[in-house]
């Protein structure tokens, strides 16, 4: 099982060159791969300020986003969003980001990410993206 933030969710279902070929068949080969519910309201917010352009609309991307056999968009559960407030040591404030580090945290899943301040958080396990 692994854990991906959701830029990684993008790239992935766009086949963004963005994404390193290895990560990429990494994904492909996994049987589990967990999106946090916090993606779906990240990807909504960004289309809803024009920050993100998702064709042919945003419910259609999801919804073919979440038809891949192996992602699975896991709630936000008590046990995550207390994980999300308690991370050891310094970790910025973003709530999506420290919902996403929680998440991977309590499945004990590494996460995929290109976010620097992610990659530099010694309180998970993480796979650089990009």
């Amino acid at each position: 099982m692994i854990a991906i933030d959701t830029h990684v969710w993008i790239w992935w279902v766009d086949d963004d060159p963005k994404l390193k070929r290895a990560v990429r068949d990494r994904i492909d080969a996994e049987s589990d791969v967990r999106v946090s519910a916090i993606s779906l309201l990240e990807i909504a917010t960004a289309v809803s300020l024009n920050r993100l352009v998702l064709r042919p609309s945003a419910i259609h991307w999801l919804r073919i986003a979440q038809t891949a056999e192996q992602i699975r968009v896991h709630p936000l559960s008590d046990e995550i969003c207390l994980e999300s407030v308690n991370l050891p040591g310094e970790f910025h404030r973003d709530p999506a980001d420290r919902l996403i580090v929680a998440l991977a945290r309590v499945l004990g899943a590494e996460l995929v990410t290109a976010d620097a301040k992610i990659l530099g958080y010694g309180g998970v396990r993480t796979v650089a993206a990009s």
